[in-house]
């Protein structure tokens, strides 16, 4: 989640001050419906379970 996050939040991008920084994240965490698909793709059932006995 958090690489996606940096992919579409801070990679190649360059925000002027702060708070235009603050309101893209808070944009992109309230708005997780709308990367719903991409983030679908990342999810993987890939699971091992460690130490079981």
């Amino acid at each position: 989640y958090w690489k996606f996050f940096k992919k579409k939040i801070l990679y190649g991008r360059y925000y002027e001050t702060f708070s235009l920084f603050k309101s893209a994240c808070q944009a992109f965490f309230t708005a997780t419906d709308h990367y719903e698909a991409e983030l679908r793709t990342l999810l993987t059932d890939n699971f091992h379970i460690i130490g079981s006995t």
